[in-house]
C-alpha cells in the first residue's frame, strides 16, 4: 500500500538506502541440511525442473545443464497457469 511506502520503519527499502538491518528470511532446515551434506559432485549449475516438487538437477557442464533448463521449460509450458498464481 501506498502508507507502507511511505513508513519510516528501517526495513523500508524505498526511505532507507541499502540492506535492512537484520535478516528478512532464514534458511529451512532441509537448505541447511543440503549446504551441509550436499550431493557428490563437481557442481557448476543447477536449476529446478519441476516447481511443485522442487526437484533439482545439477550439471557440471553447460551441455547437460542446458538440458535440463529445456527439461525446466517443458515443464513450465505443461504448468503455465501457475503464472497467474
Amino acid at each position: 500500500t501506498q502508507s507502507d511506502l511511505e513508513s519510516d520503519n528501517p526495513y523500508n527499502t524505498y526511505k532507507h538506502p541499502g540492506l535492512p538491518p537484520a535478516p528478512i528470511s532464514n534458511p529451512s532446515i532441509s537448505a541447511i541440511k543440503a549446504t551441509i551434506n550436499p550431493p557428490a559432485g563437481n557442481w557448476i549449475y543447477f536449476v529446478t525442473v519441476n516447481l511443485h516438487t522442487g526437484e533439482t538437477k545439477f550439471a557440471d557442464n553447460l551441455e547437460e545443464h542446458n538440458k535440463n533448463v529445456q527439461e525446466f521449460r517443458k515443464w513450465f509450458e505443461n504448468n503455465n497457469d501457475e503464472k497467474s498464481k
